[in-house]
C-alpha cells in the first residue's frame, strides 16, 4: 500500500472508509482465514443436554465476524466493510468518465498523477471524482452503522 502519495481527508470517517479501501485484499484474506479457521466451535446442547456440533458450525458460520486486525489496527465489522466497497464499485462501474477504473487505481496506491494521464482527467476533474465515491461509500456505511456523521 503506498499512501504517502495520496492526500488524507481530515474528516475521521472518510479516513476509516478509505482505510477500507486501501487494505481491501487484506480484509478479503483476513477474513477467509478467520472463516476456514479449524478451532472448534462453542459448543451448544440439544433440548435433552447432549451437545450439538451441528447447530455450532452453523451458528459460527452464520455469525458475523466482529473484528479482525489489519496493519496494526482493528476493524469492526469486516464483512460489513467488504459490502461497502461492493457496493460501491457497482455503482461506480454504473457511472461515466471510468469511476471504476479511476477508484481502483486510486486504492491500489497508484499516484494521482498518473491516473490523470491514464484515463485523460483533470486533477480538479479526478478530486471530484474522488469526492462524489467517498460521499457514495459514506452513504453506505452509515446505512451498515459502521460510521456516524456529524
Amino acid at each position: 500500500m503506498c499512501r504517502k502519495f495520496q492526500r488524507q481527508d481530515s474528516r475521521p470517517y472518510i479516513r476509516k472508509i478509505e482505510f477500507a479501501f486501501y487494505n481491501e485484499v487484506e480484509i478479503r484474506e483476513a477474513v477467509v482465514e478467520a472463516r476456514s479457521d479449524s478451532s472448534p466451535p462453542p459448543e451448544l446442547r440439544n433440548g435433552s443436554g447432549l451437545p450439538d456440533p451441528t447447530a455450532s458450525a452453523a451458528i459460527r458460520n452464520l455469525s458475523p465476524l466482529r473484528s479482525i486486525r489489519i496493519g496494526g489496527e482493528d476493524l469492526m465489522y469486516p464483512e460489513s466493510w467488504l459490502s461497502v466497497i461492493d457496493r460501491t464499485y457497482n455503482w461506480c462501474k454504473r457511472q461515466k468518465h471510468n469511476y471504476f477504473d479511476i477508484a481502483r487505481s486510486r486504492y491500489k496506491g497508484i499516484h494521482f498523477g498518473r491516473i490523470c494521464v491514464e484515463f485523460e482527467v483533470s486533477v480538479n476533474q479526478f478530486y471530484l471524482i474522488i469526492e462524489e465515491i467517498r460521499n457514495y461509500a459514506a452513504l453506505q456505511a452509515a446505512q451498515l452503522h459502521l460510521i456516524y456523521v456529524d
